[in-house]
């Protein structure tokens, strides 16, 4: 979803540590040993709706669906544990995944602006 911005392996362990892995799963695709796409879907306790996480394929394997096929398995799967809503972010500009998104069922119901700070000219403005 964010392609400029890849997640880390880190990261990406953290948030299966976190409690929201509780009712999580992560559904991927593989070439042989080697990973190709994955998406994680989760939901909150008490929630009516599920998200979708960390959304990729791997360059190699782009082109073929398997984005799509994820994530429509991704849908069944929350939709077979009762949410009746999936929600995830994209950035605007990234059209293909949009589009992807879209033709899954997927609407646009808002739209925010990310601010950056750069810490050190942030710094300078701040002195008296």
């Amino acid at each position: 979803c964010f392609p400029e911005a890849p997640t880390s392996i880190e990261e990406w362990q953290y948030f299966t540590r976190t409690p929201l892995w509780e009712k999580g799963v992560n559904v991927a695709a593989f070439s042989g040993e080697s990973l190709a796409a994955s998406v994680l879907v989760f939901w909150e306790p008490d929630s009516h709706s599920g998200s979708t996480e960390y959304v990729f394929t791997r360059r190699d394997y782009r082109g073929h669906g398997l984005a799509r096929f994820l994530l429509a398995e991704s849908l069944r799967y929350l939709k077979d544990h009762g949410l009746r809503q999936a929600l995830l972010e994209v950035k605007a500009e990234n059209r293909s995944a949009l589009g992807i998104y879209i033709e899954l069922g997927y609407e646009v119901v808002a739209e925010s602006n990310v601010y950056i700070a750069t810490l050190p000219a942030l710094s300078d403005r701040l002195s008296v």
